[in-house]
This record gives structure tokens, sequence and C-alpha cells, in this order.
């Protein structure tokens, strides 16, 4: 299926996030990374996780949301560098948007990541 989806760089969606071993999913919080000119060409979406789990130190990759209510998240979260893909009619709901500055550090901690 190819098409567009409606979704925009910076939303936050909730998905059932694919467990790394490959052996479950949990339904979580997501921030769409792919570019809004990549969305708007394909069906899938380029997602990096969010935990309400905030680390006192946090890992490599890893930024906290500073403001997760404007972005329409339930709580104080976390973006973690667990990235991954899913065709955009598998969102369940969209929740809000992230702001410009928490954009901009989650994409300076996942430089340190993928060093792009």
């Amino acid at each position: 299926m190819t098409g567009k989806s409606n979704y925009r760089r910076g939303d936050i969606v909730w998905v059932r996030f694919p467990f790394s071993n490959q052996l479950g999913k949990k339904e979580r919080p997501a921030l769409v990374l792919s570019s809004d000119q990549y969305n708007q060409s394909q069906d899938d979406l380029l997602l990096v996780q969010i935990s309400s789990h905030i680390r006192r130190a946090p890992d490599i990759g890893e930024c906290e949301v500073v403001d997760w209510r404007l972005a329409g998240l339930d709580g104080p979260s976390a973006v973690r560098p667990k990235l991954f893909t899913v065709e955009s009619s598998l969102v369940i709901r969209a929740a809000g948007h992230i702001t410009d500055s928490d954009m901009q550090r989650v994409e300076a901690a996942l430089r340190v990541v993928t060093q792009l």
C-alpha cells in the first residue's frame, strides 16, 4: 500500500511498540522523527520510543521531554533511542506535538547515538 500519512515530524502518537527481542509489544507513546516530506509520500512513520520512566542519570541518547504537558503526554517523560517504523494506519491515536525546543534536545541526543 502506498500513500501518505497525516502525521508530521514532532507529533506524539500512541502505537504498539515492539520489544527489542521481538517477543512482544506494549502500547506506548512515540515521537514521529520522519520528515514531513517523507510522511507525505510514504505510509510508514519513523518513530522513537517515549517512556514515563525518567532516569536520574540518563543513558546515552536519552532526553527528557521538558514541555510534556504541551506535547500531550500524561506525565513527565523521556525519549529513548529506540527507533522503529510502523505503518501509519497502525497508530492508535495522536496525542499532541512536541515543542521546538524539546525537538532540538531530542535531535542532539540522537546525534550522539547515530553520529548524524
